[in-house]
This record gives structure tokens, sequence and C-alpha cells, in this order.
């Protein structure tokens, strides 16, 4: 930053003052409160205006969404066969808000940093870099409330705003402290590095280098206790800090807006908060050793949601008052999204066992609901006093791909009810790592229909010992079946069902057989399922992943699942019943799934399979198998004589995803680089 401001300025005259006079420091001081004011309103206005208007105007036009999307630097370098495109464009995609919000507000700031400094002036410079940051602390604060009070914007949304202007704030921070002490060294002032206004100045300056130290990503994943403590601890000393710290001219107004906010959002949240009544309120159920279902009734909640996938905030109720103070003051609240919809009975969790657990015979705090800002879905308007209706959620989506990976199950569920309430068709990609969690949809039956749902295991396990032998007319749902005859020919897939992931071997068990990982990976959120992206000619990995096939006799892991004794054969049952009851025998596939063009075909047509949509007509008088439908470099299918095949743009089909950073992204990427319009549900921060 300093070496993009010093390009506004002469280098050659850059200067600390011999001396200064009265006149010298009105000047520089009105010449500093002049761009603070502006530095204050310029920013305010970006965020208050600028962000509602855009989503305004892009929600409410396709085509502006279109051709933003078009402009991506990464989907052009796709485009392109050179591997080192390839990776570039990912790494461009995977950081393209950082790239953004860097840029754009370099571009916004760095004039108001280095313009007018007297001549190169070093002391006009830091008082300058000392100001900007505390007249831009309100917005900062105003970017992190939630829910924002900005209509049609998601506080999340907001978040990478929040990030990058508080980094550029901190680095202006971190050049006002350099350039102080060397002014210092040139005056032989030293004498005043410790006077007391400047004591308060050195707390805050500390508060900001643990709050971006804390910030780094992979510490912030790692010890995320230690960063939310800091990120609130600090925030209010650095508050207070700064008005005792700035002369000669106080800052006591933008302290008083920043106190506001501060304690606006302590008292939204006590009034948004309840606690539940009874030791029996909050019921929990084990599902599988990594997943709980928790329920709750409705009376809990102080806010009823207006739109599926909505999410709630958990602490537990502490008996000490100052321990329930201090949650006030640093909200370790932890976010979980509702299963069920207002209009149910009870409200329900699925709920990823974690280092904060749930249990029963617990009283806790319940703050929310907090509604989600969904771009393909949205509430008709309807009276205050009128109840949630199901019937009053109106989709943007023609048709809904969803995928998703662990107990980020619970943001699909809710819109599957929704989708399927209207007759619109979805599909569910669910990646899990251990079979046992697909119990849990035993427990949504009635809104659970097999032909929406497609799941992928990436666990090592014995699907052949845990599956069993199925009566045929449980799997069949009409299709012929192929009984492998034990040659190396694979067959096609159109006289072949179930598709690759599951077959029925020589003695009648259902085997899985499909790709399996040999690196079950590792991440610090959830699942860590990781999408390979792939089409016809080039293939995404955020790490690198090798695949092999199982032969098609067998699918058996040479590592199964360590089941306990007394529970392998009750767990396996309850798997076994949950696959024959919800109709996912057919729907079961071993390894990480690959979004292809078989995806995008279900979304852009209307056949209701995925893996293997049936013989398709090239002529009058040929039919060939889907997967031998031919494709260009980008994996769309080329067009047919009967018309069949359709672009991305003729259709409203929307990609969602929700669940593990990488999973998001990769399927964000394979949404963008297909034409889809794509819609991501995260909370990671």
């Amino acid at each position: 930053m300093l070496v993009l401001g010093l390009s506004f300025l002469n280098v050659t005259s850059i200067h600390y003052p011999n001396g200064k006079n009265p006149e010298y420091s009105r000047y520089r001081q009105s010449v500093t409160d002049e761009f603070a004011l502006l530095t204050a309103l310029l920013v305010s206005i970006i965020v208050v205006v600028g962000i509602p208007t855009w989503n305004y105007v892009s929600h409410r036009s396709s085509k502006i969404v279109e051709a933003w999307s078009r402009l991506n630097l990464g989907r052009w370098l796709l485009l392109n066969q050179v591997s080192i495109f390839q990776r570039l464009s990912s790494w461009i995609f995977f950081h393209s808000t950082s790239i953004f919000q860097l840029t754009f507000w370099l571009v916004v700031l760095c004039p108001l940093s280095f313009s007018e400094l007297n001549d190169g002036d070093l002391i006009f410079l830091a008082k300058r870099l000392g100001k900007l940051p505390v007249v831009c602390l309100p917005t900062i604060l105003f970017l992190t409330i939630r829910p924002s009070p900005l209509p049609n914007v998601l506080y999340l949304s907001l978040l990478p705003i929040h990030k990058w202007i508080s980094r550029i704030v901190i680095i202006q921070s971190v050049l006002h402290v350099i350039l102080y002490l060397g002014y210092f060294q040139h005056k032989h002032t030293w004498f005043k590095l410790f006077k007391l206004e400047n004591n308060y100045g050195w707390a805050a300056f500390l508060g900001f280098l643990i709050i971006m130290i804390t910030s780094i990503g992979s510490f912030r994943e790692r010890w995320y206790r230690i960063f939310y403590f800091n990120h609130y601890i600090w925030s209010w000393i650095i508050v207070i800090c700064l008005q005792f710290h700035a002369r000669p001219v106080k800052v006591t107004f933008y302290t008083c807006l920043n106190v506001i906010i501060l304690v606006g959002q302590v008292l939204y949240r006590w009034r948004l908060t309840r606690r539940t009544k009874y030791l029996t309120d909050v019921q929990v159920i084990d599902v599988s050793p990594q997943i709980s279902i928790v329920e709750f009734p409705n009376e809990v909640l102080s806010k009823p949601a207006t739109n599926p996938g909505a999410h709630v905030r958990i602490a537990r109720y502490e008996s000490n008052i100052f321990s329930r103070f201090y949650l006030e003051i640093v909200p370790n609240y932890h976010p979980y999204t509702l299963v069920s919809l207002p209009s149910d009975q009870y409200q329900k969790l699925i709920v990823k066992k974690g280092n904060f657990k749930l249990v029963n015979d617990q009283k806790y705090l319940i703050s929310g609901t907090y509604d989600p800002h969904l771009l393909f879905m949205e509430e008709k308007k309807r009276n205050s006093e009128s109840k949630f209706s199901i019937a009053n959620i109106k989709s943007n989506a023609s048709r809904l791909l969803i995928v998703v990976g662990g107990s980020a199950i619970s943001f699909a569920i809710p819109i599957v009810r929704v989708m399927s309430y209207h007759g619109l068709p979805v599909k569910v990609v669910w990646v899990v790592r251990d079979f046992r969690d697909v119990v849990l949809l035993n427990y949504f039956s009635d809104f659970i229909q097999g032909d929406d749902f497609e799941i992928f295991i990436t666990g090592n396990y014995n699907h052949n010992e845990i599956l069993g032998k199925i009566d045929e007319r449980t799997e069949t749902e009409g299709v012929e079946i192929a009984i492998d005859d034990g040659s190396d020919d694979e067959g096609e897939c159109c006289s072949v069902f179930p598709p690759e992931g599951l077959e029925v071997s020589e003695d009648g068990e259902i085997v899985a057989n499909n790709e399996i990982s040999n690196n079950g990976g590792n991440s610090a959120t959830e699942t860590d399922p990781l999408l390979s992206m792939s089409s016809s000619t080039h293939t995404f990995e955020s790490r690198s992943i090798k695949s092999k096939k199982s032969s098609r006799r067998s699918s058996i892991s040479s590592n199964p699942f360590e089941i306990p004794p007394e529970t392998s054969t009750f767990q396996s049952n309850l798997y076994r019943r949950t696959l024959v009851k919800l109709n996912l025998v057919n729907k079961i596939y071993q390894g990480r799934p690959t979004l292809n063009h078989r995806y995008h075909q279900w979304c852009t047509n209307e056949s209701n399979f995925t893996q293997c949509s049936g013989p398709i007509a090239v002529d009058d008088n040929t039919f060939i198998c889907c997967r031998d439908v031919p494709v260009d470099k980008h994996g769309n299918d080329l067009p047919r004589q009967d018309g069949g095949a359709k672009r991305a743009s003729d259709t409203n089909c929307w990609v969602v995803s929700a669940g593990p950073k990488n999973l998001v992204r990769n399927t964000g990427l394979w949404a963008r680089e297909s034409g889809l319009k794509f819609h991501e549900e995260s909370f990671f921060v």
C-alpha cells in the first residue's frame, strides 16, 4: 500500500518538517479533517447505498448477472487447454472475491490517504493515516451487525467487505506508527513515545495487530474460540482507547457511533434470545457416532422464520450471572440450520457432534431465527399477522441441483419440501463420510423421495456385507436389471441398472461399484468431501486426489469401518431399512461425486436421471447411450437433430451448495463454468 501511495507523490520531495508553527498545525489539521470526513462519507455511502442498490438491480435483471459472469477472468482462462491457465483460473476463481475487494478498496482509499500532503510532508501523511482508520471504524462495525439492517442483504455476504476494509485500516495504522517512530528519531524526541495519550494509541495498535494475526485463515480455523474472543474484546478496547488517543480534535462523534453499534448488537441479541423453560425442552437423539437430531418446541423461538433454511444460534445457559453477562459481550453462540419449517409443530436441527455438545436435561439459550437471503426463493407478501405457509414461498428456479456435505443436509431438506410442494424438480447430491449418517433421513421420511437424492459415501466400508440381500422387487422400480456375467466388458449403461454405484452380483447381493478415493482427505470443516469438478477435457481438484475404479465383481474395501460388535448389526439393519423404505437402494455410491456434463444435462433437459438418463436419439433411426452423447470441450452436449440439447441460458436451473468450504467452492466453479446460476450457503467466517 505504501508503494502504491508513494506513486501519488514526488518521491524526491518526501521529508519530515524541520519545525512547525501554529499556522502550519492548523493547516495540517484542517486538511486532515477534510479528508477524514470525505473518507467517512464515501465509505459509508458505498456500503449503505451502493451494496443494496447493486443487489436490487442484479437480482431483478438476469442479463446483468449473466454479463457479470461472462466477464469472469477465471472462466475465460478455463477455455484454454494449457495446464497453467487452468490452475491460474482456478486460483482466480477461489480468490475472486478477495481480489475484487482488495483492488476496489485500494482504489478508493489510496487517493484519499496520499493526496495533498504539503509537498510530501510525512507528518501530513502520518496524521492522515492515523485519522482514516478512526473514521472507517463505524462502517467496519456496521458490516458485522447480525442480521444486517441493509435491505435484502445477508450479513455473511458483507463479511468479505468487513475483512478487507479492516485489513487496509490496520495497514494504515502500522504505517502511522512507523512514520511517527521515524519522526521521533529525526527530532530525537523518544521521550514522547510513552506519553499518556500515546499509551492509549499503543493499546489500540496492539489490538489491531492481535485481531489481524488471529484472523488469518489457518489460525482462525484451528483456534476459532481464541479468534472469536479477541475479535470482540479488542473491538471494545480499540473503540475506547482511540477516543483518548486522537488529538487535538477529538473523535467523540465516531466513538458514539461505535458504541451505539456495539451496545445495539448486545441489546438486539438479548431481545432475540430466549431461555428454554424446562430441562426437557431440548431433546437430543443420537443417530450415528457423528450426527444427532435436536428437537425443541416453537415457543422457544422469539422470532419465527420466514424462509426455509433459516438458522438459530445456541449457547448453554449458565446459572452464574457473570458468565451470562460475558456471553452477551462475547456471543460465542453456535449456529445451526433449521431442518423444519415454521409451520411444523416442533423445530429440528441436524447437528454434527463436536466440542460443543448438545445433551438432554440441560437448559439452553436459543437466539433467532436468522433468515437466509435465498437468491432462488422468496416469500410472497403477506400480512404481518398471517402465519407462515409453504404456499407463500415462491421459487425463482424451474429446477434445482443441491450439492451438500455432512450435516449441511439440514439446509437441503426444507428446500426440497418447498420445491416438491410446488411440483418443481430437485436433485440433492449428498456427500457423507460415514454410511451410518444416512439413517437420519429416516426421521424425515415424509419429505424424502428417493428419486430426488444421490448419496456419495467417501469412507471405506464393506457395502456388500452391510447392505446384504434385498428382494429385487424393492430395487428394480420396473427397470430390468442385468446380472453381471463376470466378463471384463463394462457393458452399456442404458442396459445395466442400477447405474454406476450399485449393481447386483451373481449371488443376488447389492454391490457398490463407483470410484473409490485412495485418500479420505482431511479438513477443518465438517466431513471434508472434496468434489472433483471435471468436464470432457479438464479436471479440477483442490487437492491431488487419485481415484480408481473397483471391479464390477466386488467393491469390498481393504479397510472397512470399525464398528463395535454390539452395534454393527443394529446399525447395518437401520441402514438397510432406511434405503428400502425411502427407495434409496439405487441412489448410493461409494466415492466422491464428479460434477460433469450429465449433471449439466439434468439441469438443461427434462431427464429425471443423472448417472444415466437412458437411450438418446441422435437422428431419425439411431439411438445411443446418454454417456456417448458427443460433448464440446466445455462438457456441454453438442446440438442434436432432435433439438433436445439446451444451453444453460435457456433454462432457469440453479445450483445450490452448502457445507465444507472446498465442496462449496468447487461446486461454484463447476456451476459458473457450465453457465448455471449459483447460490452458496455458508456460515464459516
